[in-house]
């Protein structure tokens, strides 16, 4: 019996997927677990690996497809069986044995139907400088096409400059209307959906903010004692966003009615602390989740920090590190940022803005002093959490920051 290959719905907030690439052509022989094509959503472009084992079908849902999750894009099938039709939404069209005539398929093989193996991010990268795939030997695995081949056959192009074709010295008729150059650029359904869940969180979510400055002196020292054993043991240098999930995961534990999310007119707490963090990547922002941070120790911590954040800019996150976040950290103090304002990741309850760390005058028992502050911004949907209840977690996440030997270190 034929098996369906279903779009999959790789978290609650995704409803649709584009299909970028199918890494296996009809009547190619798979196995299940084995990476079959690559979705992008709005979460990341992600391999979808294949639900068992035969052949690919004959008709498959075409490169640049955008359908609903969980609809079927395809079926494998045993040898000698016939791959049903598949039906798709909307009448888009299918791809037959041999897959012609789509642009973006096109990008995936030569004009003598011989397949290539194509990343997400080189593909991408090649629309964009406007490089022939054809024309490009990959260095990846099995000769599949990385960033770097498509970025290095870029480099040693000539850059052929734009020729003016008016006259020197020649003047426009007064009436004439000029527009000054633009490029345009098209954005990834990453950024698509972006923007349009955080035009309805800012549009229905009735945001407020809370503000409050850290003496982070203390955290500077345990990190800088950390340093030492934290490097053998971790095997790279500790970040203070470490310790922010760190502190922010047990401030949670402490106050559950911000690790919770407003939908259907009822609240809902979540039972596990999962913290998402937005990492800048070439498609766009992406919050891959800390899955019960509350339970990791630091140096856990500082793992999947460092493998996320790899992953991320790579586009090799899986689904499983896309869902069930709880709650949201955005990070802008590498770039100098003092303080700022998120807009609250639906359907979360609230987003902790956190600036750059620097030396400013406080005041320490009637004596003015220069110290390491931070300062952190809490964005709180209203009809989750009142203003209360959000300080109340500020002041247990201030304690935790400015006393980290007591609280950091006691599970560590």
């Amino acid at each position: 019996m034929a098996i369906k290959i279903l779009l999959p719905k790789v978290s609650f907030v995704v409803t649709e997927g584009k299909i970028i690439e199918w890494l296996k052509k009809t009547g190619d022989p798979v196995s299940k677990g084995e990476p079959l094509l690559v979705v992008e959503t709005e979460k990341a472009a992600i391999e979808i690996e294949s639900p068992g084992s035969g052949f690919l079908g004959s008709e498959l849902a075409p490169v640049g497809t955008v359908v609903p999750v969980t609809t079927t894009i395809g079926y494998i099938v045993a040898e000698g069986e016939q791959s049903p039709k598949l039906v798709l939404p909307s009448e888009q069209p299918i791809i037959t044995a041999p897959i012609k005539n789509h642009p973006e398929a096109n990008q995936g093989k030569t004009t003598e139907d011989k397949w290539m193996k194509v990343s997400p991010l080189a593909r991408r990268t090649a629309k964009e400088l406007g490089v022939d795939l054809t024309k490009i030997n990959g260095t990846g695995p099995n000769g599949r096409i990385l960033q770097e081949d498509i970025l290095a056959f870029a480099a040693g192009q000539d850059q052929v400059p734009l020729s003016d074709s008016s006259p020197v010295g020649s003047t426009l008729p007064s009436q004439a209307v000029t527009h000054d150059p633009v490029e345009i650029h098209e954005i990834s359904t990453l950024q698509r959906i972006t923007a349009e869940r955080m035009t309805m969180s800012f549009g229905t979510a009735p945001h407020f903010y809370l503000n409050v400055q850290v003496d982070m002196s203390q955290a500077f020292v345990m990190r800088e004692a950390y340093l030492l054993e934290g490097k053998a043991k971790a095997g790279g240098r500790l970040s203070f966003t470490d310790i922010l999930i760190f502190a922010v995961s047990r401030a949670l534990k402490d106050h559950p009615a911000l690790n919770a999310k407003f939908e259907n007119d009822k609240h809902y707490r979540f039972q596990n602390v999962n913290i998402c963090l937005a990492i800048d990547t070439p498609l766009g922002l992406i919050a891959p989740v800390f899955h019960q941070a509350d339970r990791l120790s630091i140096i856990e911590i500082h793992h999947r920090r460092v493998d996320l954040v790899e992953r991320a800019q790579n586009n090799q996150l899986a689904p499983e590190d896309l869902v069930n976040g709880t709650f949201t950290i955005s990070n802008l103090g590498m770039f100098g940022i003092d303080s700022f304002h998120a807009i609250v990741n639906p359907p979360q309850a609230a987003i902790l803005a956190i600036g750059q760390i620097a030396k400013r005058p406080v005041v320490v028992n009637d004596i003015l002093e220069l110290r390491p502050t931070l300062w952190l911004s809490l964005s709180v949907d209203h009809r989750v959490v009142d203003g209360a209840v959000a300080a109340r977690f500020l002041k247990t996440l201030t304690v935790i920051l400015e006393n980290p030997y007591k609280t950091l270190m006691k599970q560590d």
